[in-house]
Parts: structure tokens; C-alpha cells; sequence
């Protein structure tokens, strides 16, 4: 349908001028734009041109000099791999698309009515600079032009919707004038990894994105001066920003906070106001509590804290009915309330790693839409359950310190798990429960490096068996009883590197195992 769709359009644009392609109102197909630019054969007629030449090599050189003078009516230039510096554009253009610009500079007389900028990879050294008669500017992306230093002052051009400046590496200071732009809509400054001065006070009532991102010199983040109802979502991660403004609760409509990686030592109360928030990630930041407040973000869909010194939940957190997946992988938590089983829309949640959580309440195994649950690494993987998940579709337990996989036989008795992950766990032996697991399809054992034996029949729908680095390994009963019978059941993909001691107490035959397995699958022994 799209090739159809080309084909009418060049016919159509064909049919304006059979045999001069210079009195055509657009040109896209590379040899006629090489040959109205070369010879300068354009006119009044043509109002979009798109530079865009099939040769391997990135960039292609053109003398356009003045080749575009008498293209009175230009209104859209896109240039995506061309070389060459015109001296002349035409003040009519609205559009300006031009990748890896490499002059610093503009034509004399260059005052056109774009609209838009979009000038990534450019050599561009400051943004404002040559740009004071763009009264109607909407749009710059100057995204990684490496050279850029500095942007300047942006009030002359209020009319701004949307500003990228995403990882321009050598980026140093944003003018104050920036955090008043009141249409500016879309603010990306992500892996700025040298700006350390941004406006002091932001008063953006039309953002609705607000990315910083890998800026990792950035010490303070910006006084709101007035609600920001727009703004959806606020990215502040892998910063050096030590605390957020009490201003903040300004942000009313804000749906995502991300602080992960981040110097934040704590919220400050008002982060309550932020009702409306669905997603809120402190991951590997240096947050250590968390305030009363946030017992009022009842709305939130996902909570991610893994890796962070948070030692406990608000007493009031099974009011969050919205919750989706909460991450606590890593954490120093060290109980969840019995209030838990009230997050009855929880769909996964992570508690791998948690050294000092001890048991779960009894209430958290009622959750019905439960389906990715995680306890790897965790002491709590120890215990005993008198309790069973409803729903449970995915477990992980990797790294987990328990000997002996009886200790979660009842998690293993789940029929509706499809997939279990017990990688880099110390069990010695795996046993007849997994058979019980009814609908598994994938089982991975991949670095358990005490493990010695495999017990019992696997269940009849497992498709996929990761035992890669099993070292230890000497004996698994169903694998024998495959070989002897060459039955894969439903096997079809199963890797066995370096188990070499299971190989040869099984004087294992690659080319046999091959043939057996279903849909040609791999199988791995080095």
C-alpha cells in the first residue's frame, strides 16, 4: 500500500512538469533534485525539496552556492545527508530539516518565516545567536549537536512549542528566559552531561514534558512559580540534584516522576498534592524515607524503590487500589503490613534481594491478578508458607540462598506458573514438585553451580530448560529417559553449557540430542 502510494504521488507531481523537473512543485527523488541543484534549474514553482541520496556513503557533496535563489517559494528544505553550504535560502521557508549541519554560521540576509528547526548533529555553538528575526519560531531540535555551549536568551521568540537539545555533551547554561516560554510544550535536555546553570524559576503552563535526564552536573532543579497543570512527566534521574522544591506540588496534572540514579535524599511533604501521579521511580536514588504525604497518591500504578535504603512502606499503603507492579528488589525493607492484600490490582512485584525481609503476610497471597513475583536473593525465599498465591504466571527466586527447594514447594505447586527462574540460586537438588506446575513452559536453572540432580518428571508442557553453567551437575532422570526413548516430549530448546559432568555420566551424543529435539531447536554443550 505504501509503494502504491508513492507511485500516485510521483505521478502526480510528474504530471505538473513531464519534462522539466525544476517547475515541479516538489522534489524528492534524488536525480532530479541533483540535477535542478547542480545546474540551478529552479523556480518560483517549487515549494518542498527533500535531500536524500541512496549513495552507502553518509554524506554526499553538492556546490549548492545559490542554487536555491530562485526558489522564491520554498517552504520546506529537508536535507538528510548532503554537503554544502548555501549562500542564499529562501525567506519563505517554513521548514528547515536539515541533519549534520556543518557551517556555525548563516547566510547573509537570512531572515525566513520558519516555523521550524530541526537541525540535529549540527555544529551550531549557540542557540538565539543569529536567530532574533525567527519571531514565529515553534520548533528547535538542535539534538546532540556537540559544539553547543550555550543558549541564549529566547524571549523575542515566544511562539516556542518545542526544545531539544537531547545530549549535547558540551551544553554548559540555559538562559533564564527558557523557563518562561508559556507555549513551550516539550522540553528535552537528557545527557547534557556539562550543564550546571538552568533556570533558577520555570513558569511553563503549557509543558507537558520536562526531561533532564544524565545531567549529571545539575545541583538544583528549578522553583516552580505557578501551576503547571499540563506537565505529564518529569524526568530528573541520574542528576546531582540533592532536593526537590516545595514547589513541586505545583505540578498538579504530573503522571511520571523518575529520580532514579539521583543524589534526592528525601520528598518534601508537598509531593502529596501530586494526586494524579501513576508512576513514581526513586530506583538507586539516596532516598531513605519517605513522607507521610504520599499516602494521598492513591492513584499510582507503579512504585519502584529498587536498590534504596528504604526500610518501610507507610502503614496506609494498601489504600493504593491502584497499583500495579511495585519494585522493592535490593531494599532494606523489612516488613510489608498486613494492609498489602488490599492492592488487589497488583500484577508483579519484586522483592529479590530483600536481606531483611523476613516473612509476608498472610494477606498478600489473596491476590488474584498477581503474575510476575520475584524473591531471589531474599531470606524470605527461605521460609515455609502456610499461603499460596492465586494467580501467580511468572516466578523468579534467582540467587536465592536456600539449600533445599522443599523450603518453597508450595510456591512450586502453583499450577498456573508458566515460567520459573531459580538461576544462580544454591539449591543441591531440584525435585518432583515442578512436575506439579502443570502449564510450565520455561524453566531456567542457568549458574546454579551446586546444583547436582534433577528428580522426577518434568511436566509435560515445558517447551524450554536453561541448565547453562550447572557445573555440579551429574544426574537428571528425564533427560536420561528422553535419550534411551528419543522423546523431547515437547522440548524444543535446551542448553547445556558446560555441564560437561552431566554429559559424560550420560555419554551425551550431540547429534542424536539434535535430531529428537522439536522445530530444530539449538542445543548449546560448550
Amino acid at each position: 500500500m505504501h509503494d502504491l502510494l508513492e507511485k500516485m504521488g510521483k505521478n502526480i507531481i510528474e504530471q505538473e512538469s513531464p519534462t522539466k523537473s525544476g517547475r515541479r512543485s516538489r522534489l524528492r527523488f534524488h536525480k532530479d533534485v541533483e540535477y535542478v541543484l547542480t545546474n540551478n534549474k529552479g523556480t518560483d514553482k517549487i515549494t518542498g525539496i527533500m535531500l536524500n541520496f541512496p549513495q552507502k556513503s553518509y554524506e554526499i557533496f553538492l556546490n549548492v552556492g545559490r542554487s536555491f535563489s530562485k526558489m522564491k517559494n520554498l517552504k520546506i528544505l529537508m536535507n538528510y545527508n548532503v554537503c554544502g553550504d548555501p549562500s542564499y535560502i529562501p525567506n519563505n521557508l517554513r521548514v528547515l530539516d536539515w541533519k549534520r549541519r556543518a557551517s556555525r554560521s548563516w547566510p547573509a540576509n537570512f531572515s525566513p518565516k520558519a516555523l521550524v528547526f530541526n537541525l540535529p548533529y549540527s555544529c551550531i555553538k549557540q542557540i538565539g545567536d543569529g536567530l532574533q528575526y525567527l519571531k514565529k519560531l515553534t520548533s528547535l531540535n538542535f539534538k546532540r549537536s556537540q559544539f553547543l555551549t550555550e543558549i541564549l536568551d529566547l524571549s523575542s521568540r515566544p511562539d516556542i512549542r518545542y526544545l531539544n537539545a537531547n545530549g549535547c555533551t558540551s551544553l554548559v547554561e540555559v538562559h533564564p528566559s527558557v523557563g518562561y516560554l508559556d507555549k513551550l510544550d516539550g522540553l528535552d535536555f537528557c545527557y547534557c552531561c556539562e550543564l550546571a546553570k538552568f533556570p533558577n524559576k520555570v513558569r511553563l503552563k503549557s509543558l507537558e514534558f520536562f526531561l533532564l535526564n544524565g545531567c549529571i552536573k545539575l545541583e538544583s532543579f528549578s522553583k516552580i512559580v505557578d501551576k503547571m497543570e499540563s506537565l505529564i512527566e518529569l524526568d530528573l534521574g541520574r542528576t546531582a540534584i540533592k532536593e526537590l522544591p516545595a514547589s513541586i506540588g505545583h505540578m498538579i496534572g504530573l503522571e511520571i516522576l523518575r529520580l532514579s540514579e539521583s543524589a534526592i535524599k528525601e520528598l518534601p511533604a508537598s509531593i502529596g498534592n501530586l494526586i494524579g501521579l501513576k508512576e513514581l521511580s526513586l530506583s538507586e536514588s539516596a532516598i531513605k524515607e519517605l513522607p507521610a504525604s504520599i499516602e494521598h497518591l492513591t492513584a499510582l500504578e507503579k512504585l519502584n524503590f529498587t536498590r534504596t535504603a528504604i526500610q518501610k512502606l507507610p502503614s496506609s499503603f494498601g489504600n493504593f487500589n491502584a497499583l500495579k507492579e511495585l519494585w522493592l528488589s535490593g531494599t532494606a525493607i523489612e516488613e510489608l503490613s498486613s494492609s498489602s492484600g488490599n492492592l488487589t490490582g497488583l500484577k508483579g512485584l519484586n522483592l529479590q534481594g530483600c536481606e531483611n525481609l523476613a516473612n509476608l503476610p498472610q494477606s498478600i497471597y489473596g491476590l488474584q491478578n498477581l503474575g510476575i513475583t520475584s524473591f531471589g536473593g531474599s531470606n524470605q525465599c527461605k521460609q515455609s508458607h502456610d499461603g499460596d498465591f492465586e494467580r501467580p504466571g511468572v516466578m523468579y527466586f534467582e540467587e536465592c540462598n536456600a539449600s533445599n527447594i522443599d523450603s518453597l514447594e508450595n510456591f512450586c505447586c502453583w499450577s498456573n506458573l508458566t515460567i520459573i527462574n531459580l538461576s544462580k540460586s544454591d539449591f543441591v537438588s531440584l525435585l518432583v514438585c515442578i512436575s506439579k506446575c502443570v502449564n510450565l513452559w520455561e524453566l531456567n536453572l542457568r549458574g546454579c553451580k551446586r546444583l547436582e540432580e534433577i528428580l522426577g518428571k518434568l511436566p509435560a508442557s515445558i517447551a524450554r530448560i536453561d541448565m547453562a553453567d550447572c557445573v555440579s551437575l551429574e544426574r537428571f532422570s528425564t533427560l536420561s529417559k528422553i535419550l534411551e526413548n528419543e522423546d523431547m516430549q515437547g522440548i524444543s530448546d535446551m542448553n547445556l553449557s558446560n555441564c560437561h559432568r552431566l554429559c559424560d555420566n550420560l555419554r551425551l551424543d550431540v547429534s542424536k540430542m539434535a535430531k529428537v529435539l522439536l522445530n530444530q531447536a539449538d542445543l548449546e554443550t560448550f
